[in-house]
């Protein structure tokens, strides 16, 4: 009878260090490692906002806010770095991210706002790092992107680093290093002139 009380205890113990009995699963995202202002934080399924502490917790379906003259940044087990600045407003479409060789996911809706998307290595071709605006998608490949969205939805998107590519309409463009898309309402991508002496 004692050593089945041991065993019982033993199997409860073992359950409770791998989140199987009233765990939350290891946080897949740390935020924030740097903030100022006010950045708000909308968990999924609620309809509350409160105020983003330093290493926070997210996931799927959290919707961040960065006030007036605020800022933060989102950083990954992989590496992954997302730079939020004033005015943004972001939601947490899809997260699976490991610290391991396995593939990752993160896709981001931008409503408004700028970020900077750094993705530091894909080691698995599954991998899947993503921003969705309400014009369309880019799609990041180990580099690093800034993406801009108004009001109206019209988004740019500049490859300051690696592989890009803006998705809308049924049209993908690769972006080459150093250049800018934008994606207007209901239109394809479309490269525009963009010069920036921080990239030649």
């Amino acid at each position: 009878m004692k050593n089945r009380i041991i065993s019982i205890s033993l199997a409860v113990m073992l359950a409770l260090s791998f989140g199987l009995i009233g765990c939350e699963q290891p946080c897949t995202t740390v935020m924030f490692s740097i903030t100022e202002g006010n950045v708000s934080v909308m968990k999924g399924g609620t309809a509350n906002w409160t105020e983003a502490q330093v290493e926070m917790c997210l996931k799927r379906g959290d919707i961040i806010r960065c006030g007036e003259n605020s800022s933060g940044q989102m950083t990954f087990l992989d590496g992954t770095i997302i730079d939020l600045e004033a005015g943004d407003e972001i939601e947490v479409a899809s997260l699976h991210v490991s610290a391991g060789n396995g593939s990752n996911i993160i896709e981001i809706k931008l409503t408004i706002g700028s970020i900077i998307f750094r993705v530091n290595k894909i080691i698995d071709p599954a991998s899947r790092y993503e921003v969705e605006t309400p014009t369309g998608t880019v799609a990041i490949r180990g580099s690093a992107v800034r993406v801009d969205v108004i009001e109206d939805g019209t988004t740019w998107a500049t490859n300051l680093e690696g592989e890009i590519v803006a998705i809308a309409q049924g049209v993908e463009l690769q972006v080459p290093e150093g250049r800018r898309c934008i994606i207007s309402p209901d239109q394809p991508p479309e490269l525009v002139i963009f010069t920036d002496p921080n990239l030649e």
